[in-house]
């Protein structure tokens, strides 16, 4: 009878193992599979619009000059691009070809009476420059201040402008490039620069090498090799 008893134990707790494991029905794949389809489907819709708003406002910010805030936003569209099996986004427009940002947005003070105003130092053909009007007034002649370059309605002509010039050479102003429009404070200038030059500076258009030119004008300059 002992024996019995011992052999029956074995029989018991095996019986007990069984009920306690969890069996997967047959229908149970067949459901996640039609929910996880569910969800992909009403997700997929969201994340596109949700990466078509990342391409305008990576577009709107590299249009800016807003360069840094371009970049952050092209790695929320890696993420996304991701989730979506997309390659991965180009940072900037594609008529910026970036390797290096210089000056990101960096406000400069011009003076109206140095043949070098800012000193940009050497640019490649294909550099890009973006400039925008932030304050200060100044003259390519007289004693006061009351010219702002950035006025579309300037009395001056362009006599006043801000130009991107060749430096200068013996104190003398260096050839002018191309004389910066105004309105920049509302819309950011960005210009290509057609050839390689051994150096570039941002100056009054005229008579910049007058010592007693009066004012300065301070421009956010973001340069891009």
């Amino acid at each position: 009878m002992k024996r019995i008893f011992l052999l029956w134990i074995p029989m018991v707790l095996a019986a007990g193992r069984s009920q306690g494991q969890s069996v997967e029905p047959f229908e149970l794949p067949r459901l996640r599979t039609s929910y996880e389809g569910a969800v992909q489907r009403a997700v997929k819709p969201l994340q596109e619009a949700y990466r078509n708003e990342l391409l305008k406002l990576r577009d709107s910010y590299t249009k800016a000059g807003r360069l840094n805030e371009a970049v952050a936003i092209a790695a929320e569209l890696d993420v996304i691009n991701a989730k979506l099996g997309l390659p991965p986004a180009r940072p900037v427009d594609a008529a910026m070809p970036v390797k290096t940002v210089a000056l990101a947005g960096a406000e400069v003070k011009i003076s109206a009476n140095d043949a070098n105003g800012f000193d940009l130092g050497p640019v490649n053909r294909g550099d890009v420059i973006i400039l925008q009007y932030v304050a200060g007034l100044w003259k390519s002649h007289g004693i006061l201040a009351t010219a702002n370059p950035d006025d579309p309605k300037e009395g001056g002509g362009d006599i006043n402008r801000l130009v991107i010039a060749v430096a200068a050479e013996k104190g003398m102003p260096g050839k002018v490039i191309k004389i910066v429009p105004p309105s920049t404070m509302g819309k950011p200038f960005k210009f290509t620069f057609p050839t390689s030059r051994p150096g570039a500076v941002l100056r009054i258009n005229e008579n910049s090498n007058n010592p007693n030119n009066p004012g300065a004008v301070i421009y956010k300059v973001t340069m891009v090799h």
